[in-house]
């Protein structure tokens, strides 16, 4: 790394010269292998540079299932401002309490398809984890077509639709005798 290392100081130097400003001490270096790593030591027990893009904490986020995609040929902002009215007016009517301050993001779940008539689930991560368990505990006053779920991984979602069907087969064979 020796050509590579004078060259990168160089270019370092010229552009401290170059620039009033002076440059920042980045955390990560790119290695000879084209990944990075970085450049401060590694502390035991300190493993937040290794580790991946942390997904959201689902304790903050519900699934609403129901509510209609937009119309075709909207913009994304006008379908993303559109879908959030709906999931604004849909979490409201499951908990008082839940405005538009207390949304922190939401997109919709899965590929778009043109031929299908069901609508795809939107994911919604709030502010607080008290809203969650607000909106959850008054799922049960929204209106038919919208359902509000928990974020679960996807391991626990396959087992709850497996233990679902089960339950309603079980059902289907009390009722036909």
């Amino acid at each position: 790394m020796g050509a590579l290392g004078a060259e990168l100081e160089g270019l370092k130097k010229q552009l401290a010269s170059s620039s009033s400003v002076p440059p920042k001490t980045q955390d990560w270096a790119p290695t000879l292998t084209g990944t990075s790593r970085p450049s401060t030591p590694v502390v035991p027990g300190n493993h937040s540079y290794s580790a991946p893009a942390p997904r959201s904490d689902p304790r903050f986020n519900v699934v609403l299932h129901g509510i209609q995609e937009c119309r075709k040929g909207m913009s994304r902002l006008a379908r993303q401002e559109e879908d959030l009215r709906n999931v604004i007016s849909a979490l409201s009517s499951a908990a008082d309490t839940i405005d538009g301050n207390s949304v922190k993001d939401h997109f919709r779940l899965g590929k778009f398809k043109l031929d299908s008539n069901k609508p795809r689930p939107i994911l919604v991560k709030l502010i607080r984890s008290s809203d969650v368990i607000k909106v959850l505990s008054g799922a049960s006053s929204l209106c038919k077509p919208l359902v509000v779920k928990p974020d679960l991984p996807r391991t626990q979602r396959l087992r709850e639709a497996i233990l679902l069907k089960r339950e309603v087969e079980a059902d289907g064979a009390r009722c036909g005798s």
